[in-house]
């Protein structure tokens, strides 16, 4: 059977019912391959979202409001995107630096 949005869906609300109550990596631990794939290509796409605010905060595109409302994103996510081995892009590491390593 082809995957569909319902099975995105689905693999997202069982994933955050895990996180309420286990560790990320627990919490991945628990899913299935299928799951992890589809959790895993959903967080790609939320890193490619925040380098994409990375690169336009360097430009001088983004507040620093907003970028600081960013990285209170990017430290709750952490935990989730190393549990599934998900690594911040190169483009970002300067300023991911600082976060990444708080968030250990």
């Amino acid at each position: 059977r082809q995957m569909c949005i319902r099975d995105s869906v689905e693999a997202d609300l069982k994933f955050q019912e895990l996180l309420r109550s286990h560790s990320a990596a627990d919490a991945v631990a628990k899913l299935t391959p299928k799951e992890r794939y589809l959790i895993y290509q959903w967080h790609s796409s939320l890193m490619i979202r925040f380098d994409n605010v990375a690169f336009q905060y360097q430009q001088g595109l983004i507040p620093d409001a907003y970028y600081e409302t960013t990285n209170r994103g990017l430290r709750r996510f952490m935990p989730i995107w190393r549990a599934l081995g998900i690594e911040v892009p190169d483009t970002s590491r300067q300023l991911f630096e600082t976060i990444v390593d708080e968030s250990n």
